[in-house]
């Protein structure tokens, strides 16, 4: 079997990292000028975050790639975040809602 990426994945070469590197840029700018600061969150999450926020219904949730983290006692369903909205709101409430900003 030879070497292939995973269905759906997309290679980038250099001409395409250049061309979104000048969108990346542009974007932030805009955003920077409008006020807002950049934010990364985690690429793993709590599976809980996305049900209990009705963003992942029973139906898409075969769609997304989850696993059981499992500590030895007790262990937590970690999904491969399928959206940004709900981990910025979850950053929001654990770093910065006591400050105002």
């Amino acid at each position: 079997m030879a070497s292939q990426k995973c269905k759906g994945a997309r290679d980038l070469l250099p001409r395409d990292t250049k061309a979104f590197r000048f969108i990346e840029e542009l974007f932030r700018k805009s955003c920077a000028s409008w006020g807002y600061q950049e934010v990364r969150t985690p690429t793993l999450e709590y599976l809980h975050l996305f049900t209990a926020a009705g963003t992942l219904t029973p139906h898409m949730l075969s769609k997304v790639y989850s696993f059981l983290d499992w500590d030895g006692w007790s262990g937590e369903r970690v999904v491969l975040r399928p959206d940004g909205t709900i981990p910025v709101a979850r950053l929001y409430v654990e770093n910065l809602s006591q400050q105002g900003t």
